[in-house]
């Protein structure tokens, strides 16, 4: 199936955007459209994370999911984000907060 043909309607990033998102989903359906939001948070997590991990792996973990998940309910409501990511960096999220919490236990 082929993509759509762009239109006068496509004007300014978000035209950009909502273009490119309904390319992609007729070119992966489900996945496809998840590409521009995944492209966005993903980088976003890695900036969070890495300079934190020198201080503390396990704290940049929890810290970064609980960034990239609350961005994810943004990407979501803008319909760039699959809701599936949105349980994934819960997931994430709450796996990093209880190693954190095991580990500071001690």
């Amino acid at each position: 199936m082929a993509y759509p043909a762009p239109n006068g309607s496509i004007i300014g990033l978000d035209g950009l955007m909502n273009y490119t998102k309904l390319a992609l989903e007729t070119q992966q359906p489900g996945i496809g459209a998840s590409a521009i939001g995944l492209a966005l948070i993903i980088p976003i997590w890695f900036v969070i994370f890495l300079p934190m991990s020198l201080i503390s792996p396990i704290g940049a973990f929890t810290v970064a999911s609980f960034i990239a998940w609350v961005l994810s309910i943004f990407l979501i409501a803008a319909q760039l984000l699959n809701p599936l990511a949105f349980g994934v960096f819960f997931t994430m999220w709450i796996a990093g907060a209880i190693a954190f919490y095991l580990q500071t236990r001690s």
